[in-house]
């Protein structure tokens, strides 16, 4: 979400600047979420998993954020490596 959150700030600032206009900066939105969401509903073959200690959260507009120390994250990808450490 921060990435499409990120376009449309930089969006709102083209506007504000006359270099883009509304019309353009609707159908690069639109494209985006056309492909984000064909991305996202054909290409998820990954696993994540988050182990840590959860020092915060909370659940606020539907959305819930975890504040998390010492954090370990596995990702396991399907026909890729096994899993990898970040």
């Amino acid at each position: 979400n921060s990435l499409g959150t990120s376009l449309a700030d930089s969006i709102d600032t083209l506007i504000q600047r006359n270099a883009m206009t509304e019309v353009a900066a609707n159908m690069l939105m639109q494209h985006f979420d056309r492909a984000m969401t064909a991305r996202l509903t054909t290409d998820l073959r990954s696993t994540i998993s988050i182990n840590g200690k959860i020092e915060n959260y909370r659940f606020c507009d539907e959305i819930w954020t975890f504040t998390i120390s010492d954090a370990i994250v596995k990702i396991s990808r399907a026909g890729g490596p096994r899993e990898s450490d970040s």
